[in-house]
């Protein structure tokens, strides 16, 4: 047998793999439109079941089991998100107009998405502070509105729960990117959003956007990138006096501000405390986040965190991001940081120019809509904005 006959058994091999593939993509669908829960469609105890039996059969018929594992973790992971798009587009199509939000958390971080393609709705501060409030509204540390399609580019507005808008939220970001997958608009594991704080990467790392990668960007230590008042300069390790009290601050942006301060024993007690002050500080021409920070070790930092326009807060992705540059750039810690907090860890990464990407989770809590009483509030709220605004 020569070459070209080796290679013509080759190709007429592959047209029938393709010819198996697309059949049992065929069973895969049928089998996906028969879960109604999302885990159901992961299922990884289905998937060794599935790959034990592969690496018998491939055993038997004189193939290494380990090649036909590696291919066949493969294909059922295109599979998988393949039926978790198509599970996604039938949640999606169920709800239909009814969902009037989407709610997310990332480590107890949580946001409202609200979607301009599907929910028509003026923002006003006073709407914003109403559907954020933990009482009268749905509840959330904040607003996250898009998509928002302009210059062939997915724009996001991120605001804070007492109506500001904040120029950039790692969590926020992570939670939208999560959104984006569910609801179908990006299929790509790589992709980049628009924010007031600037154009950010962001990279799925598993099947259900579980676990993403954003592409925060450099931090910068400049006063006058943060923005403080007095001479421009690099604001590492300087004085300041809170309540009597002299502390060390380090104050960074990676696209909106933070003030890290080390201190022995972080607490919500001292965030609470400190936070009011440090936000609020005339230092401060935008206001600024608080982290109070802890070093563990070289690769761990824990800290508690007072986010401007939010509060005291579980978790935050650019307040981890903030204060693991901040200890990079004191020295205290290595490139690869976990940072600790009350709601969870999440991953940052450092290079030596600043330039930080962060790694943490997102899950998913509800989709709804407005009842008659909260759309009339809105709409009242709605109102009254533009009164106040015509005035």
């Amino acid at each position: 047998m020569n070459l070209d006959e080796i290679r013509r058994q080759i190709d007429s091999t592959d047209s029938d793999i393709i010819e198996l593939l697309a059949k049992r993509a065929g069973l895969v669908s049928a089998a996906g439109k028969l879960k109604t829960h999302e885990k159901g469609v992961r299922d990884p105890k289905r998937v060794e079941q599935v790959i034990e039996k592969v690496k018998t059969k491939a055993s038997a018929a004189g193939l290494q089991p380990k090649i036909a594992e590696e291919i066949y973790r493969t294909i059922i992971g295109c599979f998988v998100r393949e039926e978790i798009r198509e599970f996604a587009e039938r949640v999606n199509s169920a709800l239909g107009n009814h969902a009037d939000f989407h709610k997310y958390h990332a480590l107890g971080n949580d946001y409202i998405v609200i979607d301009p393609q599907k929910t028509r709705i003026d923002l006003s501060p006073e709407t914003i502070r109403l559907i954020c409030h933990r009482n009268f509204g749905i509840g959330s540390d904040g607003i996250l509105y898009g998509p928002i399609f302009e210059n062939n580019a997915i724009g996001l507005r991120i605001f804070n729960p007492d109506g500001s808008e904040a120029e950039k939220s790692g969590n926020g970001i992570r939670i939208f990117s999560r959104y984006l997958v569910d609801a179908g608009y990006v299929r790509a594991n790589r992709f980049e959003l628009v924010t007031k704080g600037g154009s950010v990467g962001v990279e799925v790392l598993d099947a259900k956007a579980g676990l993403i990668t954003v592409d925060m960007g450099t931090v910068t230590f400049q006063s006058d990138r943060i923005p403080m008042t007095g001479a421009v300069r690099e604001v590492v390790d300087e004085q300041l006096e809170l309540d009597g009290a002299i502390y060390r601050v380090t104050c960074v942006s990676i696209g909106n501000p933070h003030c890290v301060i080390p201190v022995q024993a972080p607490s919500p007690e001292l965030a609470r405390t400190l936070g009011p002050l440090v936000e609020n500080h005339p230092m401060f021409l935008n206001r600024i986040n608080l982290q109070l920070l802890e070093v563990i070790d070289r690769n761990n930092i824990r800290i508690e965190i007072w986010e401007r326009g939010a509060g005291y807060t579980l978790a935050s992705g650019s307040s981890s991001c903030a204060a693991a540059s901040a200890a990079f750039r004191l020295g205290l810690v290595d490139g690869n940081v976990d940072v600790h907090m009350p709601g969870g860890i999440i991953s940052i990464k450092i290079s030596a120019d600043g330039h930080v990407h962060m790694t943490g989770p997102v899950e998913g809590i509800a989709a709804g809509a407005f009842l008659h009483d909260m759309r009339s509030l809105i709409h009242a709220s709605e109102e009254q904005d533009s009164r106040f605004r015509e005035r």
